[in-house]
């Protein structure tokens, strides 16, 4: 049986978080013109700090819990939606596909450990197979379930609540931000997923936020982008209220 119940984030949220990564090309973009480097190591990087910065600054802290999680070097934010218990990260389609490709590289990945916040729908529901996925869930012997469970341990114990369900939010953008697709989706340990919602059409600017009857559209081929500068005001680091529990 296929799991069909639609993921709970408003329109509104899954315009701001892709509207934050435009908005983050253009203040690095900004930061590095206005400092005249020679080079530009570490591009991807630093690209994220301000996709993370953005959507912290977007996204309403009386409904969500934001935190700043880790797995090794490689620090991501955490979106917890409080009423909902749902937690969403980020990542872009193309890293989750090199993940897929080889799975067997990545068996303690972060997502991996994640995912394993789903678990309890193996009772009822049966994940939709990529053919890139080489490991089923079941296929992780018992020592492996202890350290994966170890890892996803250390990467909630912040968290105010329990988690009741994970979810990825996967995108891609072209070289200025602009984001073509993005795509919510409910994972499962190895890498599959149980369920996956296009959200590209949300990103349309005519489409009405009052519609939520479409929730459980296939979505749109149509590559839609957003086209505008960052809506971004710079203010002082000194007077910025901290959002993100660290």
């Amino acid at each position: 049986m296929k799991y069909m119940k639609n993921i709970p984030l408003d329109i509104e949220y899954i315009r701001t978080i892709a509207g934050a990564i435009p908005d983050a090309y253009y203040l690095y973009k900004e930061h590095v013109d206005e400092n005249n480097f020679p080079t530009d190591n570490g591009r991807e990087g630093e690209i994220w700090n301000y996709i993370n910065k953005c959507i912290s600054d977007g996204i309403p802290v009386d409904q969500f819990q934001l935190v700043v999680m880790n797995r090794g070097r490689w620090k991501f934010l955490g979106i917890f939606d409080k009423k909902e218990g749902y937690l969403y990260t980020l990542m872009r389609e193309k890293n989750l596909a090199n993940i897929q490709k080889k799975i067997s590289d990545h068996l303690f990945h972060y997502l991996n450990a994640l995912s394993t916040l789903n678990d309890d729908l193996a009772k009822n529901y049966e994940p939709i197979y990529e053919q890139l996925a080489m490991f089923d869930m079941d296929m992780y012997d018992a020592e492996q379930n202890i350290i994966l469970e170890k890892i996803l341990i250390s990467m909630i114990q912040k968290f105010d609540s329990r988690i009741k369900r994970y979810v990825l939010i996967a995108f891609d953008n072209d070289r200025y931000g602009n984001v073509s697709d993005i795509k919510g989706i409910i994972p499962a340990k190895g890498l599959n997923f149980f369920k996956e919602e296009n959200w590209t059409i949300y990103l349309d600017a005519e489409y009405n936020l009052t519609d939520t009857s479409t929730q459980e559209s296939e979505g749109s081929n149509d590559v839609i982008l957003l086209q505008r500068k960052a809506n971004i005001k710079r203010v002082d680091k000194e007077n910025t209220e901290k959002k993100v529990n660290e």
